[in-house]
């Protein structure tokens, strides 16, 4: 639990006394470290009532999880909304009786505040939309984000023409406070808040009796009993128009979610009370207009010059409307009801003619059903029926297939009466909220795959650790010939698993973008002409290999050996997508410029890629949205582990390249690797001939640092047959501790990762001070403070002649 980065806690005895990980540290805040030892039921007082039948059903022995929990917690010194997803399980003690209880734990506070912010801006638009005066707006606006953040009084405030006073016609309150609509003047909330404000800059005070931007004005806020302000002001065409103020009567720390969500909410209701007055205009105009004609009509016989100007004024109401009708930024349309209740198209405006596709002179006069595609045509055709039966305004969101691709509408039509009542036009507006629907899913994919890459990273991260020790131990009886023939077969064939296990591991690492990488520049085109004979032997001889390598292409940013192990892998699933085991599968190398591409996320530059098509089967829509998810396969139970092709995309990431798949049912599947052009030369490659001809004989004293006991053991032992005198320290404040004492070591084998300095920082510490001569670091995977680049690495797990290997290139290195 200790070196889990996860974090858990364990409760043990009768009084639940607390010990916890330093990941758990994190969600203590301020409680740490004092509560270390502490009863459960003192530390968490406050959620103690919510908590307490989940801990007695653990001590009952039953094991509880519960998902997303809300929890009002006080670890900063403050009231605070959070949410946890954890579980309770008991422990039992010697005796077979529940001693304790065991917790792991993930704080999702930021995971369900993002969901019910964008639940609560989904639904505040449809609200907003439904709403045609300019006050509801306003006040509906208030309303929902004063409930949404728990706000005592929310408001919208306009500034006069003149800048000095701001009018709030009626504001939201939950009871607490009374309301502030009137009239005031802004200057008496004091000079550097109206400054921040006139400025165009939002504006918080946590606490206007402590806060030195207030001094003397805290009367003015005193009086609408006021502790704590949030001010959002609005500029439009340069003149500051209005502001959303939000206040509470006691101290409040504004977060930054609430300042983002209220400066949103501002631009969302301003923008619908813009709509709501326009539309008003239009219909006061309409109003009068028909008023005007009536009356023109009764009197034409005797008043024949007031006639002529009514017609002028229509004439102008009409420019006036076509002006808007041309350019207003909504689909506009007007559709014909026909005798027969069919639908034909009358006129659309320009950004409906961009926006849809159809030209009005193409479609002017025709059904819907003529011109839409037969899907579409029949929501369209459904809506309308329905205000026909209704008669009143309806408004919905429209999905269709459009322009190649799917497109979301949020539409509004309305029934128009001829003068005999009959329904006979139907005019709308639409607008596209396509890109908004789609960074929606964006985003929450996107969140999807960090969490699934933060919990892969994490542990494997572990794995590695306990894979260490199995690995070398097992190694270590390999090469003695330990036990019997039978023994010894099972000894190879456990280490033929763990060797599997560590392969794993490094495509979960790899996944995550956590594996410890040598990046050097790398000649992709030798490379893959070294690996055509076992490449071509991998996919049998039904499948026929072709490989293009354009000429001059420059070495790339890469790994040799993982780069090696992708390109294995995306053969290997071509191959297992051929149809009848035949067909053929064309790798190929060229240097590329791309510019920036937000499918993939590959930023403009020089690359290097490297592409895998086959002429399988290929992929649906479906399947290749989760290609890359990890653990997801298509090959069935036991023929694969869903990691090869996000082990290739979390290598990419991590290399700064990407990866692009597309795919077609019948017309098999493209898979390019995109790696940047390396500044330096090719790395020639050659290994160490003394290091693979025979092991060095070592002498002298090895300093050996690692937390982990069992992993420290085995090394130990392995720096033993070398002939080293070892020395263990199991932290690197142990190890300063034996310098200091006066030992001088001849190598220095250390752990990455450890708790205090790590052991990069203390090999660059003895190096720099002379004391050592050589120095290897070993790494579960690429920590988040990396490592030197001038310090030599050996990867965990690994067996002795990994070691042995890496101590020759120390040594032909020092020579």
């Amino acid at each position: 639990m200790l070196q889990s980065k996860f974090p858990m806690f364990v409760a043990w005895g009768p009084e639940l006394g607390f010990l916890y990980n330093d990941a758990y540290a994190q969600v203590l805040g301020a409680k740490h470290p004092d509560a270390l030892g502490r009863r459960f039921d003192q530390i968490w007082k406050e959620i103690w009532p919510d908590i307490i039948s989940l801990i007695e059903a653990a001590l009952a022995g039953e094991a509880t999880f519960q998902e997303d929990l809300p929890l009002l917690m006080n670890r900063k010194g403050f009231e605070e909304q959070t949410w946890f997803t954890f579980s309770y399980s008991p422990i039992l003690d010697d005796e077979g009786r529940v001693g304790g209880m065991f917790c792991a734990c993930t704080e999702t506070t930021e995971t369900v505040i993002s969901r019910r912010r964008d639940a609560f801006r989904l639904s505040l638009e449809r609200r907003l939309h439904g709403l045609a005066d300019a006050a509801q707006i306003m006040a509906a606006a208030a309303e929902a984000l004063g409930r949404e953040l728990g706000i005592a009084r929310v408001g919208y405030g306009e500034v006069d023409p003149t800048g000095k006073d701001v009018i709030v016609e009626s504001d939201w309150i939950d009871g607490r406070i009374g309301s502030v609509a009137g009239r005031h003047r802004m200057d008496n909330f004091g000079p550097e808040i109206v400054g921040e404000l006139r400025a165009g800059r939002m504006m918080w005070v946590d606490d206007v009796n402590t806060d030195p931007r207030v001094g003397p004005s805290s009367a003015a806020f005193a009086a609408i009993d006021t502790r704590s302000v949030l001010a959002v002001p609005l500029f439009k065409e340069g003149r500051f128009v209005a502001m959303l103020y939000l206040h509470h009567p006691e101290p409040h720390q504004w977060t930054e979610s609430e300042t983002g969500l209220a400066r949103e909410v501002v631009e969302q209701t301003w923008q619908a009370v813009e709509r709501a007055r326009a539309e008003a205009k239009l219909r006061e105009l309409n109003e009068s207009l028909e008023r005007r004609v009536a009356e023109a009509l009764a009197e034409s016989q005797r008043e024949q010059e007031k006639l002529r100007e009514t017609e002028r004024a229509r004439r102008e109401s009409d420019a006036l409307y076509r002006a808007y009708f041309e350019n207003a930024p909504e689909a506009l349309f007007m559709v014909r009801v026909e005798p027969d209740g069919s639908f034909t198209a009358e006129e659309i405006n320009p950004a409906h003619e961009a926006g849809v596709g159809f030209k009005i002179d193409d479609i002017r006069g025709k059904r819907i059903e003529d011109f839409m595609p037969p899907e579409a045509a029949k929501k369209v055709v459904d809506a309308y029926r329905q205000v026909i039966q209704s008669g009143v305004v309806l408004q919905y969101r429209e999905a269709f297939e459009l322009n190649g691709g799917p497109q979301y509408w949020d539409t509004s039509i309305v029934p128009v009466r001829d003068a005999d009542g009959r329904i006979g036009r139907i005019i709308g507006s639409s607008r596209n909220v396509t890109r908004q629907i789609l960074a929606e899913e964006a985003l929450h994919q996107s969140q999807k795959m960090e969490a699934m890459g933060q919990l892969t990273g994490g542990v494997a991260h572990d794995f590695n650790n306990l894979l260490a020790p199995i690995l070398g131990t097992l190694d270590r009886l390999h090469r003695k010939g330990t036990g019997d023939e039978r023994e010894q077969r099972l000894v190879t064939n456990a280490l033929q698993a763990a060797d599997r296990a560590r392969t794993l591991v490094q495509r979960l690492l790899a996944f995550s973008r956590r594996q410890p990488l040598q990046p050097t520049g790398v000649d992709v085109a030798k490379l893959v002409r070294g690996m055509s004979g076992l490449l071509s032997s991998t996919m049998g001889p039904q499948i026929r290999l072709i490989v293009e390598v354009a000429d001059d292409v420059p070495p790339a940013r890469a790994d040799a050996n993982q780069l090696e192990m992708a390109l294995l892998n995306l053969v290997v699933n071509a191959r297992d997508a051929m149809v009848d085991h035949s067909g053929t599968v064309r790798i190929t190398v060229s240097a590329e410029t791309a510019l920036a591409d937000t499918r993939s996320g590959l930023a403009p530059g020089r690359y290097v890629r490297l592409s895998v098509a086959d002429t399988g089967s290929g992929m649906d829509q479906a399947t290749l949205a989760r290609a890359i998810e990890p653990f997801f396969s298509t090959k069935g139970i036991g023929r694969g582990t869903g990691l090869g092709l996000s082990m290739v995309h979390g290598l990419a990431a991590q290399l700064g390249g990407a990866l692009t798949i597309s795919s077609q049912p019948g017309l098999g599947t493209n898979v390019e690797l995109w790696l940047k052009r390396s500044t330096g030369q090719a790395d020639g490659g050659e290994q160490n001939t003394r290091a693979l001809e025979s092991e060095p004989t070592s002498e002298g004293v090895a300093l050996l640092v690692d937390d982990e006991a069992v992993v420290r053991l085995s090394t130990a032992d392995m720096l033993s047959e070398l002939g080293f005198e070892v020395v263990e320290a199991d932290s690197a404040a142990a190890a300063l501790d034996l310098i200091d004492e006066g030992l001088r070591p001849d190598l220095l084998v250390t752990d990455h990762l450890m708790p205090g300095i790590n052991g990069c920082q203390l090999a660059l510490r003895l190096l720099e001070q002379g004391i050592i001569g050589k120095a290897l670091v070993i790494t579960g995977y690429a920590e988040l403070d990396g490592i030197d680049p001038s310090l030599p690495k050996l990867n965990k797990p690994f067996t002795r002649q990994d070691l042995v290997q890496r101590l020759a290139e120390l040594g032909s290195s020092s020579n």
